[in-house]
């Protein structure tokens, strides 16, 4: 068996229950095995030249045009997978790329949240698209991914309770239950989100329900849903795509004289607010869907200068709490 044999049999594999997104990840990450290695036996490759490609593979001083170690990473498990298949195969006697451990990675948090001033500027900058703007700056408040955001419905808000399900995403053109069991979940909303989506809610008067198929988490069944969309492109009347609402945000960046950040940015400004006005780290992770601190740790959260002198009651029950039992 050659190696591209391998990698499309071990890529027919994976597509079977696995995201759009992820197949596609790993089809793309498998070409850089297939330039390297493609017409050789798999038998032939050995364990010196698996860790061979994995040490050129990377960018590096010597190598300026490698690609990121987490690239790179994505590359070695289609490696290890290919050549685990062999040995199951029994192609080979053992799996050679047993060893090919991944490359660390700096935990640098990708958060470069949106200030309050500019957040009005976002709100304000251009009558014609507020209800777009209103969007955007509404995730501010809430803090849901992308894809979360405009896969919402009218039927996920419940104002009279301050309360929002997040039920689906929206992700490579379809409809799908969020990838993780924690990110289905139903989160508090503070009043700015609220008094947002009640102008939101005004401005969509009576939309009609439409038919929606929602791939569940196992990435194979399909149930249809029958809801009201609750954001849709102006332009189109069509429900925002990632690359729109992206091209969108850009654009109403530099009209509103705000440096651009990507959209998913509203959602790090939710957690580095909420975690610099002190509030309690386990309602944020609540809120974001994550299961455990690390994730908003490495990722989602900066510490923000601007915010932390407007909490002086909290600072004070701080200093209350640090201090029992301390006398001088």
């Amino acid at each position: 068996m050659t190696v591209t044999e391998g990698v499309e049999a071990w890529l027919m594999t994976q597509r079977s229950g696995k995201s759009k997104s992820t197949a596609a990840n790993y089809t793309s990450r498998a070409q850089h095995v297939l330039n390297k290695f493609g017409t050789r036996l798999i038998a032939e490759v050995t364990t010196q030249e698996l860790q061979q490609f994995k040490n050129t593979l990377v960018r590096s001083r010597p190598n300026p045009a490698g690609v990121s170690p987490k690239t790179a990473n994505d590359v070695l498990t289609v490696v290890r997978g290919v050549w685990e298949d062999a040995k199951k195969n029994g192609i080979t006697s053992a799996s050679r790329a047993e060893g090919l451990t991944n490359h660390a990675l700096e935990e640098n948090s990708s958060a470069d949240p949106f200030e309050l001033d500019e957040m009005q500027q976002l709100l304000c900058a251009n009558p014609s698209y507020r209800i777009s703007a209103r969007m955007v700056v509404c995730n501010c408040w809430m803090g849901l991914s992308r894809s979360e955001l405009i896969a919402l419905a009218i039927e996920d808000v419940d104002l009279e309770r301050r309360k929002l399900k997040v039920r689906r995403a929206f992700v490579h053109g379809e409809h799908k239950a969020p990838k993780e069991k924690t990110r289905t979940r139903e989160i508090d909303l503070v009043e700015p989100a609220i008094e947002l989506l009640r102008e939101i809610l005004a401005d969509i008067g009576d939309v009609q329900p439409g038919e929606i198929e929602v791939t569940g988490l196992d990435n194979l069944t399909v149930k249809n849903e029958s809801v009201r969309l609750l954001f849709r492109n102006p332009n189109t009347a069509q429900p925002w795509s990632a690359s729109a609402l992206d091209r969108w945000f850009k654009s109403h960046c530099e009209i509103a004289g705000v440096r651009h950040r990507g959209v998913n940015q509203c959602r790090h400004t939710f957690a580095s607010r909420a975690l610099s006005r002190y509030l309690p780290k386990e309602w944020v992770i609540h809120q974001l869907g994550h299961g455990d601190f690390q994730m908003l740790k490495k990722h989602y959260a900066k510490w923000m200068p601007s915010e932390t002198d407007k909490a002086p009651a909290l600072i004070g029950e701080i200093n209350a709490a640090m201090s029992i039992g301390w006398s001088v």
